[in-house]
Order: C-alpha cells, then sequence, then structure tokens
C-alpha cells in the first residue's frame, strides 16, 4: 500500500501533466488574451484538483482514489454560472477562479474542452482507432445525430 504523502505526491503529478499539458487553442484576433486566460483556468482547476485529491487520500487513506478532477472542476464551473452572492464567492475561492470574470471562464473553458478534444482525435487517428481524414468529434463518431 501506498503511504498518503506518496499517493498525494503521485496524484498531484498526474493532475499537473494532465491538465497542465494542455495546448491553448485559440483562433480569434483575441488569441494572446483567451491564450493567457486558458492558462489560467487550467491551473486553477489543477489547483483544484490537488486540493481535491489531498482531502480523498487524507479520508481514504490506504484506499484506491479514481476521480476526475477535471470534469469535476467543469461541472462545478457549469454551477458556478447560475450562483449568486456568498454562493458564487465560495465557488469561486474553491475553484480558484476568483480572479476571472465569468465570461473569461466560459471562454477559457471552451478553449480547454476544444484542445482536450483535439488531443484525444489526435491520438486517436495515430493509433487507428478513427480514419486519419475523420473530422469529425470522437463522441460524434459513435453516437451520430439523427438526419431528418
Amino acid at each position: 500500500m501506498f503511504s498518503g504523502n506518496r499517493r498525494i505526491r503521485t496524484a498531484v503529478g498526474i493532475i499537473t501533466v494532465l491538465l497542465l499539458t494542455v495546448p491553448a487553442m485559440t483562433a480569434c484576433s483575441e488569441e494572446e488574451v483567451i491564450e493567457t486566460r486558458d492558462k489560467e483556468l487550467a491551473e486553477a482547476y489543477t489547483g483544484f484538483g490537488i486540493d481535491l485529491m489531498k482531502v480523498l487520500a487524507d479520508r481514504y487513506e490506504g484506499e484506491n482514489i479514481f476521480i476526475s478532477p477535471s470534469s469535476i472542476a467543469y461541472a462545478l464551473a457549469m454551477t458556478y454560472n447560475g450562483a449568486a452572492t456568498s454562493t458564487e464567492e465560495a465557488m469561486a475561492r474553491t475553484l480558484r477562479i476568483d480572479a476571472l470574470s465569468r465570461d473569461e471562464i466560459n471562454v477559457a473553458s471552451r478553449a480547454l474542452t476544444d484542445s482536450l478534444t483535439l488531443q484525444a482525435i489526435t491520438r486517436s487517428k495515430r493509433q487507428g482507432i478513427l480514419p486519419s481524414n475523420s473530422t469529425k468529434p470522437l463522441w460524434l463518431m459513435c453516437h451520430p445525430m439523427p438526419t431528418n
């Protein structure tokens, strides 16, 4: 069994690699601003993920933990869009996004999602899972939209 500290270091390393190696993907005239916000959001979500893993590693010491910190961060960020007053402030602090506006968070989240999607498609094409000439997102290939 891993000790609590080793598990935390391992989790921190994995989360950092997963979230900070995502390249910024922007295609508008405000490219540098979006890229900066994308990186800030990735760093915020990484910090949130590390905090979450520390809490879970302490609470479930000696047990295997399998979560997706980025999925949890995305879900909470969507919920944050509908929050107000003290709930909004608490969620922003927890997610470490209190330095960003809602619009910046939404634009950066979209850029981060696009980047992750592009990486998944590229990797799938290299591994032969998708045809090399495919431009459809992976989920669309698995679940085609109905046509009228």
